[in-house]
């Protein structure tokens, strides 16, 4: 059985594990839910939160009342095989969810290790969720001359390392690809595993912005998990800006 002692375990729920106490979020696409979902999950599909293929706030909270998900709820989040999961995990992150956690793996895994599937869908009273943003979650155009003067920041490319190798956002960044830190079903490789990976090169008590999307939301996550303090920067406006290194001409 795999360590599942991270240092923010909570983030984390097993296949094996009870959900009966949390809200369930399905972020997979609506054809995916209809035919077959963790017993009681609600559906928002993870395109439905975006608007020009970047986070809008606006619908997100939209979906969530829509949904019946309140502010206090505690959250589990799964997808499928792309890790979209993670995403919106950073998504409800930023909205100010203080309970969340992530299925290890997605839903794969989940009959054979007794979850309940079906395909059933229960009527939903609409709620009143109102969002509370969290915004050193996002690095945004406005913000980023502060955050790069900063002394306490490390910054994280978590794409491929041949696109790190064309284009970066500062000298100073650092590749850090995150297929590194999770098993090819996007199950978490073990905490000591990850911990050795992490802790040769990244310092806990500094803020991790990590740029690369989407590949840096499996990052965030990871690095939340694992007790990190990182935030992200969405989309690749980067690349036009005074801070981005140009290494083919």
């Amino acid at each position: 059985m795999k360590d599942m002692s991270y240092p923010n375990s909570q983030l984390i729920t097993s296949a094996s594990s009870k959900v009966d106490s949390q809200v369930i979020i399905d972020v997979r696409a609506p054809e995916e839910y209809a035919s077959g979902h963790l017993c009681g999950a609600r559906n928002i599909y993870w395109k439905e939160t975006q608007s020009k293929e970047r986070f809008d706030p606006i619908l997100t909270e939209s979906a969530l009342r829509k949904r019946g998900i309140n502010n206090s709820d505690a959250v589990l989040i799964y997808g499928g095989a792309d890790d979209r999961a993670s995403y919106v995990f950073w998504a409800l992150s930023y909205l100010g969810f203080k309970n969340l956690s992530k299925l290890d793996g997605g839903i794969d895994d989940a009959p054979q290790e007794g979850l309940i599937v079906g395909n059933s869908i229960s009527p939903i009273n609409e709620s009143n969720y109102t969002a509370h943003i969290v915004p050193s979650l996002l690095v945004n155009e406005s913000q980023m001359g502060k955050w790069l003067e900063r002394s306490d920041v490390q910054i994280l490319d978590a794409r491929e390392f041949s696109e790190y190798g064309r284009a970066r956002l500062t000298n100073a960044s650092l590749p850090l690809d995150p297929s590194k830190l999770y098993l090819e079903d996007f199950k978490m490789k073990d905490a000591k595993t990850i911990d050795e990976i992490l802790s040769r090169r990244l310092d806990k008590s500094m803020i991790q912005i990590v740029y690369g999307t989407p590949q840096a939301y499996s990052l965030f996550y990871a690095l939340k998990l694992m007790g990190y303090n990182a935030t992200i920067l969405e989309g690749s406006w980067w690349k036009e800006t005074e801070w981005a290194v140009n290494l083919i001409g």
